[in-house]
Order: structure tokens, then sequence, then C-alpha cells
């Protein structure tokens, strides 16, 4: 099994618990993580890593915040009704 944790892995970890004691909104979560100037946005795609797409779920709402690529707009999704059959509205996801 391979095992990908390494230092930028852990240097990664710095701005996430900020993150998590600032408790942003989804949407602020979501361009945090998303924006490609992130420090936790990966670009290492030649080494098999990078970021492929940002997803934020927000349990009370239960909702999720979806992009491909970095500096997406985000597209929501209504995970419950989607769970019980109803259409979400989207049928494609593209990079921005």
């Amino acid at each position: 099994m391979f095992n990908r944790r390494s230092a930028w892995t852990y240097q990664r970890l710095p701005p996430l618990e900020a993150w998590s004691k600032a408790r942003l909104s989804p949407e602020e979560l979501f361009r945090a993580l998303n924006r490609s100037a992130s420090p936790v946005f990966d670009h290492r795609y030649a080494f098999g890593c990078g970021t492929m797409h940002t997803l934020v779920c927000e349990p009370a709402s239960r909702s999720l915040l979806v992009g491909v690529g970095g500096d997406a707009l985000p597209q929501q999704i209504d995970f419950y009704a989607w769970t019980r059959g109803a259409a979400i509205g989207v049928t494609k996801l593209r990079a921005s």
C-alpha cells in the first residue's frame, strides 16, 4: 500500500487548524481551500499529487459545495434531496 504522508502533508496542518478555529462559513472555507494560491492547494500533479477538486460538506443543511480545479465557482448540491432521488441540477462538473 502506498502511503502519501510527507512533510508537505504536515505543512498543510497549521492553516487547516486556523480555519477550523476561525469557524469559517462553508463558502469561506471553500474559497480558502480552493484558491490556487492557498497554502493547502497542491500543484504537484507531475508527482501524482495535486488538488483535483474541492468538496465542503455542511451536515446541518445536508448540502455540499463542489468545485473542480483551482479558483473554481462552487456548485451547491442538496445532498438530502439527492439521496431521496431528486435531480440536483448538475449534470457535469467542469474546471472554471
